[in-house]
């Protein structure tokens, strides 16, 4: 099942995505998920997975989701980091 790409699932803003699934050993799983023309965080398995393809595909969609919620709190927290940093300069035309 090493570079199985899943289609089909959706990001929660409803962007639908790709899962690129490598399997490394038994036990190390590597779950790339793309979206619209982005790409999420990697995601990392290290049990042993079902040798199936339903199996790995719920995992996949799983991980994409997780990976979706990363990728959105990562953004958030960037944001108030800048919105923080142009607040603290004050406004200087007074």
């Amino acid at each position: 099942m090493t570079g199985t790409l899943f289609k089909g699932y959706s990001t929660p803003g409803g962007i639908r995505g790709t899962c690129h699934y490598t399997e490394q050993g038994l036990k190390w799983h590597i779950f790339r998920c793309d979206y619209g023309s982005g790409q999420l965080p990697y995601s990392y398995q290290m049990d042993e997975l079902g040798r199936d393809a339903a199996s790995i595909e719920a995992i996949a969609q799983e991980k994409a989701l997780v990976a979706s919620h990363y990728a959105i709190f990562e953004e958030q927290f960037l944001a108030k980091r800048v919105q923080s940093r142009q607040g603290s300069k004050g406004d200087r035309s007074r």
